[in-house]
């Protein structure tokens, strides 16, 4: 019966009574349409295999040319420049895989660069991530970094589909197709990520390295312990010492921190006035068996001046000394800086001459805070003693030493030795702030009111 559906003119002419009692006649034309009938699917079947063989056989020759022009010590391109008007994208994609491990990285990077810059080729984020790994095996560090600025930047075409704007999806997808490397090129590659985001992308670049960080812990992409200080790092000169600590978190489950590791953030918690968190890390830090050095003591005394606690400051400064550390001219720098921002001004004398018997003579910086905090207390006389030391040590005055002394000279009420280093600073053509000229005007100003109303009795 379906074989009168197939052929209705036959069904026209064969009826009911046919199929009761069937003639020869009627038999050989049923046979020869249940004959074509059982051909048709053999025929697509043989067409379709045809089809693959054909495709097969395509893409077998495409991966040999491929292969072959790719695998040279240099790239011939009057024949890549013939192959790559024959092939597509998504040919590339498919057929590069396969024979990635017999390829010249330098070649393949030349084939790439002759695509996309001369033909605008559009590879996939598959093949860059290839090419990339490629050239990290290859210790091709530089041209790895410039391929993902790049890829990164939108300075070459990428296969639409594969192609986010948001640049963070692009890490992301390279990330996912990584998986083809060993662990050591997937940490490689997790460095090459992280640092040039955090060092290409100026602005935003720490929080998307930040999320890249984030998004490869999660697939197993763990980055050196220098690269996830250079996050840190990042992430403290953006003030977002929050984001550090909790990046810090996920790098201690997954990193033996160093002591640089440590050290930022432990930087991080006391920028962030988290001081006591600091502490308790500089703890962990010593049970871990990791040695703090002067730099991780210098940042625990800072953090505790900037939240006025000295004392602790100082401790901590005697048990740097206990433990074989010796303090440096920034150890005393911080702690004569917070002595005189709490008007403990004798103190910070104290620690100035500490320092100076210690071998380590005070520079500009200390004695201009020493001078600025004893104005600020009221003793221009001691400032003054503080500032000639400072010139019979071989130092030099600068701009802020004689605006802080003309700052001084006028609250005392000495408008002519005020003038006088005015001049002298106008003369040496130093920077005088507009705070030195209103002071000296008007205490001049005020001392002529005085004078006038004096001749006017």
């Amino acid at each position: 019966m379906a074989a009168l559906l197939y052929f209705p003119k036959i069904s026209s002419q064969v009826t009911s009574s046919h199929f009761l009692s069937p003639s020869p006649m009627n038999l050989r034309k049923l046979s020869r349409a249940s004959y074509r009938l059982k051909s048709i699917p053999h025929a697509r079947k043989t067409f379709h295999t045809t089809r693959s063989a054909e495709e097969a056989y395509s893409d077998q020759h495409l991966r040999l040319r491929l292969s072959a022009a790719l695998s040279r010590r240099s790239l011939d391109y009057k024949h890549c420049k013939q192959l790559i008007t024959t092939l597509s994208p998504h040919e590339f994609d498919r057929l590069f895989p396969e024979f990635k491990s017999k390829v010249n990285p330098k070649t393949v990077l030349d084939f790439f660069r002759l695509a996309s810059d001369s033909f605008s080729f559009s590879f996939s984020l598959r093949s860059y991530c290839l090419v990339i790994g490629l050239l990290l095996e290859s210790n091709l560090l530089s041209p790895a970094r410039l391929v993902l600025i790049r890829l990164i930047n939108g300075s070459v075409p990428v296969l639409r589909s594969d192609c986010d704007s948001n640049r963070f999806a692009i890490a992301d997808a390279m990330a996912s197709f990584s998986s083809c490397f060993d662990q050591e090129i997937r940490r490689k590659l997790a460095d090459l990520l992280i640092e040039v985001y955090c060092t290409e992308l100026k602005r935003d670049g720490c929080y998307l390295a930040l999320e890249v960080f984030l998004v490869l812990v999660k697939k197993g992409m763990f980055p050196s312990r220098t690269t996830c200080n250079i996050l840190l790092t990042s992430l403290v000169r953006a003030n977002e010492f929050e984001k550090c600590c909790e990046a810090f978190e996920v790098v201690y489950k997954g990193v033996s921190p160093d002591v640089y590791l440590f050290t930022t953030a432990i930087n991080a918690f006391c920028k962030g006035g988290k001081v006591e968190e600091a502490i308790e890390l500089f703890s962990k830090m010593e049970e871990a068996g990791v040695v703090p050095n002067v730099v991780t003591y210098n940042t625990v005394i800072d953090g505790l001046g900037m939240s006025g606690r000295y004392d602790e400051a100082f401790m901590f400064k005697e048990k740097m000394v206990e433990n074989g550390v010796e303090p440096t001219l920034i150890t005393y720098s911080i702690l004569v800086k917070g002595l005189i921002k709490a008007k403990r001004v004798s103190d910070a004398c104290c620690v100035l001459k500490e320092m100076t018997e210690k071998g380590f003579p005070p520079n500009v910086i200390v004695y201009n805070n020493l001078i600025d905090g004893l104005i600020e207390a009221g003793s221009l006389s001691k400032a003054v003693e503080v500032k000639d030391d400072m010139v019979a040590k071989g130092l030099s005055l600068t701009s802020s030493t004689y605006n802080t002394l003309i700052k001084g000279y006028c609250k005392s009420g000495q408008a002519d030795v005020a003038e006088r280093l005015l001049n002298q600073m106008l003369s040496m053509g130093s920077t005088v702030n507009q705070g030195s000229f209103t002071s000296v005007i008007c205490l001049l100003c005020s001392r002529e009111r005085g004078n006038w109303r004096r001749l006017s009795s």
